[in-house]
């Protein structure tokens, strides 16, 4: 959410070779690495690909609920208004991590495609509240797409229903984010190709993540991430737990009705082991060091 997120000082000049310098500390599959700026085509398209979803795979909730039943249809990726403005959101999240974080990549070892990517930002990198990214660095995001936010975007594209949710949305993603204090890894975007979805992509990625994490200064550095009710249990079986929620209401009477936002937050050095995760093991950890569940 473009006009929400905000970076310190950190960003690009620091957080570059952070992930680069521990990824070679810690045990992963040989598939895991680092993806560069020449990769940035591919990050958007598998990234694109999971969210938006097709007949055999459902797509991301945040972003279904946001733009509305009135941009979708029947398979998602068959709406081209609908791929078109999720094309922004996956460009956004790709270079801003880029440029202040890292995007941890899962490639065939045979054919060499990507299949899966983990957008996160380091700790220090993002905070609330904090710097806000520069306007230059906005801009030259906006003349690689040649456009602006669909938000920004005349009514008559996406309708009124959907700026509103747009504007609720970066709102709660906001408020959700400033219940994790200190620094922290943020887990900005988890996407796997959808027919790859369920092979264990996405765990391997984030136990990656997790055990980075470990390797920091301070040994219970925490990761966060916010996501749907739909995947909630998802992420509690990776050892994360849900710290904070948030409840927003369709400002159209006749949408799809509320819908439900966590922030999920994992302590990697409480669980006992981080390629087996023990939820109530996370959840106590948790617990201990920050809030609980807020309505």
């Amino acid at each position: 959410w473009p006009r929400q997120t905000t970076f310190t000082a950190m960003g690009a000049s620091q957080s570059a070779s952070h992930a680069r310098n521990l990824l070679p500390k810690i045990e992963k599959d040989a598939q895991i690495c680092v993806l560069e700026e020449k990769d940035m085509d591919e990050i958007v398209q598998v990234c694109l690909a999971s969210f938006v979803g097709n007949k055999d795979a459902p797509g991301e909730d945040t972003f279904k609920w946001t733009f509305g039943p009135e941009n979708r249809e029947d398979p998602p990726d068959s709406c081209e208004r609908f791929k078109k403005g999720m094309e922004f959101y996956m460009y956004w999240c790709a270079r801003s991590t880029m440029w202040y974080g890292s995007v941890l990549g899962w490639r065939d070892q045979e054919t060499g495609k990507l299949l899966g990517c983990c957008l996160t930002f380091h700790p220090g990198s993002i905070t609330y509240p904090g710097r806000p990214i520069t306007n230059w660095r906005f801009l030259q995001m906006v003349l690689n797409m040649r456009r602006g936010p669909p938000d920004h975007e005349d009514e008559k594209t996406y309708g009124k229903w959907a700026k509103l949710r747009h504007k609720q949305m970066g709102q709660a993603m906001e408020d959700l984010h400033k219940s994790v204090p200190g620094k922290h890894w943020y887990v900005y975007v988890l996407a796997a190709q959808p027919d790859q979805q369920g092979k264990g992509i996405g765990s391997k990625l984030l136990a990656a993540v997790k055990d980075m994490a470990k390797l920091e200064e301070d040994p219970l550095t925490p990761v966060y991430l916010e996501c749907s009710p739909g995947k909630q249990g998802y992420y509690e079986k990776q050892g994360f737990t849900s710290v904070k929620t948030k409840k927003l209401e369709d400002p159209n009477p006749e949408g799809e009705g509320p819908y439900e936002a966590h922030a999920m937050l994992c302590v990697p050095k409480l669980l006992p082991d981080a390629t087996k995760p023990e939820p109530a093991a996370a959840q106590e950890g948790a617990a201990g060091l920050y809030p609980k569940v807020q309505k």
